[in-house]
């Protein structure tokens, strides 16, 4: 499942427990990437796929007539090791 979900366009890195029954995906900020492609790409590798929670961390920012989302280097924590750098994402 891991080089499977790996594979995906906008995957930045991917950690996968089958003994815990969960995948955690690290996305590029400008990934495409939606819930259900995830799914398709976890039930493709013979596994299904239960809830699923995305987490964000960082500064909602307003910007002209849009949002950002600023992450800061510290923001970046946990398994994998992160490159540490700071990020913006917009929508």
């Amino acid at each position: 499942m891991e080089r499977r979900l790996q594979q995906l366009e906008g995957v930045d890195s991917v950690r996968v427990s089958l003994n815990e029954g969960r995948a955690w995906l690290w996305l590029h900020p400008d990934n495409r990437l939606t819930l259900q492609m995830i799914r398709q790409a976890i039930w493709d590798a013979g596994f299904a796929a239960r809830e699923a929670v995305v987490r964000v961390q960082g500064e909602l920012v307003s910007s002209q007539d849009s949002w950002l989302l600023h992450l800061p280097p510290d923001r970046y924590s946990g398994w994998p090791s992160r490159k540490k750098s700071s990020r913006n994402l917009a929508w």
